[in-house]
């Protein structure tokens, strides 16, 4: 399995490696068309037919030309914008003849320097090219290039504008005289589409000469209609001024690897090598197009195996095509996983700026294949940092929750939810937002117009405006009822007619687990709806959520005060019996029809409706048993008339007898209450502590057979036989009515 897995991946590298290529090969086969393109434009003759050239030595502008390379000759650290057409046009004329002599000195002197890396000296002057060129950079308005490639056709556009300007400098039939003053908003280059026009500086205080956005944009069809008429190569005749020409400037920066001074390693190959290799394919070399595919090969699988496992981390069932990635994302842990996820994310965006990195400024691409790649890499930097950043607000949310749930001091489960399902909203939002803004930045990268983006950007809020109102208010319910608190994950609630467990409270709408299912309710809806909180504020362990009940009974007709009293007693000793019953409540009271009524509450733990019936199933069982024992505790009895007087002062006598021979029974009173029609009544009250109903049937139907042995051992005759009650008696069993909560 080993050697088959090498062989897949050998064949799946070795795919990856010629797709690299062709599309390196096919980037730079449209760049070279597209610089085809341009060198098919007409070239522009700078001097008319029969007029004679003006010599550069001749111009009017030769003697500050002078005075502009004799200050230039040691380190310049001004800047080459100025105040005047002039100033600016010669400094920018000398400073990039200044970095070609100093490239061309390093270069020579990288023969003759032993060792395969720059001395000290020698990377002093790199730096002092490098300076001297990025402020030349600075004298050209690049405003209008898109952001993405605009430092690429900023240096491409300095060096064909030199040699461009060699070309002027020295074939121009009319005098170039560049006003040495500010009085001209602009000046223009004769015969030239070159021109300089004032802008302000970084400041705004002063107003510097710059080469304008339209002569960026006009430099690529001048350079390529004189690079056609073959009019970039060094002037014959005698000059004095050769030594600011520099006839091969831009084929030496685009064709050879480095930024502007190529690696010592690569100048020290034999120059029969370097030929070969800078063979010229297209704008590019042969070793350009080579190492650029090579990055793409390694970088194009590393990232497509770790967006494959970022997939994979969304699955509930990872496909078995590796055996790290299940192991790595078997996790129920959220937070771990959203961390993980940033993880992954983070190695492609790295990869994308070394790779950027390594092809623009090392391995130094150049033209329309640099300008393909910048908007390509541009566009895999800011997507990554947008996903990236969402991963991070989405980590940072869950852990935000974790630390301060940590920093309260609790362990508590629910107490986590609640804090992850406050934080995770508004981490998600936050990294939307950033987001939002990153694809807004990439879109004016890429050079959409600012005007266009901000038309754009009003799409959203347009969509809000005519179909999204219910969203918005959702949103600011959702944050009222996160900030006003009436409800919390774990509490049992009824909202509206809806009632069952809150499992999650989001910005647009809340979860409710009812005994049907999962209901989804809007936020707007519960904050407009009657919300009824069962749970007090109060956790009774570190793992649960108290849940509150409450149960109305109603009781039987004729139930006696001594009766009821003994009911509350009995529900209330059984209620504090229970463990995971943490406050009870239990009382009595007349209702508006004279009925009489028994309240029960109780607080529970429980976060799920199978704890939460179970316990309220086992309640309300327990308190009818209770009630029927109580219920039982009373009995009637009814002696015929013509009974003696002595008889009758018998009955209470034989009636407390029969009840004391029970140990489990205890006599309360025996009282003559009332003369019916038919019969003389005697209550008889009496109490048990018996818990077990059928025990306690047993008992009371051995003391109905007392109680009748023992009258009619007396001689005493009953009206009517002893009223019973059963358990089932209407109002006891079948008409109670239990208040939702229970």
């Amino acid at each position: 399995m080993a050697w088959l897995t090498a062989v897949f991946w050998t064949r799946a590298t070795s795919r990856l490696l010629a797709l690299s290529l062709s599309a390196c090969l096919a980037v730079c086969g449209l760049g070279s068309l597209l610089g085809a393109t341009a060198s098919a434009a007409p070239a522009i003759p700078l001097a008319l037919d029969g007029q004679p050239v003006i010599p550069m030595e001749e111009q009017p502008f030769y003697s500050a030309l002078q005075s502009v390379e004799m200050r230039l000759g040691n380190t310049y650290l001004g800047d080459i914008a100025s105040g005047t057409p002039q100033s600016t046009l010669l400094r920018f004329y000398v400073a990039m003849a200044r970095v070609n002599a100093i490239v061309s000195a390093i270069k020579e002197e990288a023969e003759s320097q032993p060792g395969l890396l720059w001395s000290g000296e020698s990377r002093r002057k790199i730096q002092e090219a490098e300076r001297l060129f990025s402020n030349a950079l600075l004298a050209i308005d690049a405003s209008q290039i898109p952001a993405s490639i605009r430092q690429g056709v900023l240096e491409e556009s300095a060096f064909k504008l030199k040699q461009i300007l060699d070309y002027v400098f020295h074939h121009s039939d009319l005098p170039i005289n560049p006003p040495n003053n500010n009085t001209k908003a602009s000046w223009e280059l004769p015969a030239t589409a070159i021109s300089l026009v004032q802008q302000p500086d970084a400041t705004g205080s002063s107003k510097d000469y710059r080469f304008s956005a339209e002569t960026v944009n006009q430099i690529d069809r001048m350079y390529a209609a004189l690079e056609q008429a073959g009019a970039l190569e060094k002037p014959n005749h005698p000059t004095v001024s050769a030594s600011l020409l520099t006839p091969d400037l831009y084929q030496q920066f685009t064709y050879t690897l480095g930024y502007l001074v190529p690696p010592k390693i690569y100048l020290k190959l034999p120059q029969t090598w370097r030929n070969i290799l800078e063979t010229p394919v297209g704008e590019q070399s042969f070793l350009q197009i080579f190492l650029t595919a090579l990055i793409l090969a390694v970088g194009i699988p590393v990232s497509l195996l770790l967006l494959l496992v970022l997939a994979q981390s969304y699955q509930r069932s990872p496909t078995r095509l590796r055996r790290w990635p299940q192991s790595f994302w078997n996790q129920t842990n959220l937070e771990a996983k959203a961390w993980k996820r940033f993880i992954l994310v983070l190695p492609i965006l790295l990869l994308t700026i070394t790779a950027h990195h390594l092809i623009d400024r090392e391995i130094n691409l150049t033209g329309h294949s640099l300008r393909s790649m910048e908007a390509f890499f541009s566009t895999i930097q800011y997507t990554s940092i947008g996903v990236l950043v969402i991963f991070l607000f989405e980590a940072l949310g869950r852990s935000g929750a974790h630390w301060i749930h940590s920093f309260r001091g609790g362990d508590s489960a629910i107490e986590q939810r609640r804090l992850t399902n406050v934080a995770v909203p508004i981490s998600r939002v936050l990294g939307a937002i950033a987001a939002t803004a990153l694809f807004y930045q990439l879109l004016l990268k890429l050079g959409l117009p600012p005007t266009a983006v901000i038309a754009f950007s009003a799409v959203p809020g347009l969509a809000i405006g005519l179909g999204a109102s219910k969203l918005l208010g959702n949103l600011f319910a959702g944050i009222a009822i996160q900030s006003d608190k009436p409800l919390r994950v774990g509490e049992f609630c009824s909202i509206g007619s809806d009632q069952g467990f809150v499992s999650r409270i989001g910005l647009r709408s809340m979860d409710l687990i009812t005994l049907s299912g999962r209901v989804t309710i809007p936020n707007s809806r519960a904050d407009e709806e009657r919300i009824i909180n069962y749970s007090p504020r109060n956790n009774l362990s570190n793992n649960a959520v108290s849940q509150g009940l409450e149960l109305q009974l109603q009781l039987p007709s004729g139930l006696m005060v001594l009766q009821l009293k003994d009911l509350v007693k009995r529900t209330s000793d059984y209620l504090a019996s229970r463990e995971e019953i943490s406050r009870h409540d239990v009382s009595f009271h007349e209702t508006n029809t004279g009925q009489a009524e028994l309240t029960i509450f109780v607080n529970f733990e429980a976060e799920d409706w199978r704890t939460y019936l179970r316990i309220r199933q086992s309640i309300l069982a327990d308190v009818k048993l209770i009630l029927a024992i109580v219920n039982n505790c009373a009995r009637t009895i009814r002696v015929a008339y013509g009974t003696s007087k002595e008889k009758l002062d018998l009955v209470p006598h034989l009636l407390r007898e029969a009840v004391n021979a029970d140990p489990e029974l205890n006599t309360e009173f025996c009282w003559l209450i009332n003369f019916a029609e038919q019969s003389i009544n005697f209550v008889l009250a009496y109490s048990t502590q018996q818990t077990d109903v059928v025990k306690f049937l047993d008992g009371l139907d051995a003391l109905h057979g007392r109680i009748l042995k023992n009258l009619n051992t007396a001689q005493i005759e009953l009206a009517l036989p002893i009223q019973t009650i059963q358990l089932k008696g209407e109002g006891l069993i079948d008409q109670q009515q239990i208040k939702p909560g229970s």
